[in-house]
């Protein structure tokens, strides 16, 4: 399998709201306008194998001082393989000087709660919100 992640526009609408569709996410399903106001308002990136997106992750913040991971979702099939770390990965690398970056396990699963440990992330308090500090 060899996955690839590039950053993504709002013209990748449509599979994105395939990959929800897919993982009976209805979060965002009910309104498309406010889907794509949603992408549109935010730095998103896919995760790509072949031509087809398996995977996205959705940043809000003022990336300077400040990143919040809002959501990142995998198809099923690519759950177990690299496609999360590698997103991750690339908001890290792209974004490395950038002092705190948070995210919110209340919804995760226990194997995406592993691979943000694994990449540093660590407790930031009791709400289970994890931070990785630029040290």
């Amino acid at each position: 399998m060899g996955l690839v992640v590039k950053k993504i526009n709002v013209g990748e609408v449509a599979s994105i709201k395939g990959i929800y569709k897919a993982k009976n996410y209805e979060k965002y399903l009910f309104n498309d306008y406010r889907l794509y106001d949603t992408y549109r308002n935010s730095v998103t990136f896919g995760v790509f194998d072949k031509k087809k997106m398996v995977g996205v992750i959705r940043l809000v913040g003022d990336f300077q001082y400040v990143i919040y991971i809002e959501d990142m979702i995998t198809l099923d099939e690519y759950s177990d393989s690299d496609a999360k770390k590698l997103l991750i990965e690339e908001v890290l690398e792209r974004y490395a000087k950038v002092e705190k970056i948070f995210c919110n396990l209340k919804y995760r699963s226990k194997e995406t709660a592993s691979v943000y440990l694994e990449l540093g992330f660590a407790p930031a308090d009791e709400n289970e919100l994890l931070v990785k500090i630029k040290e």
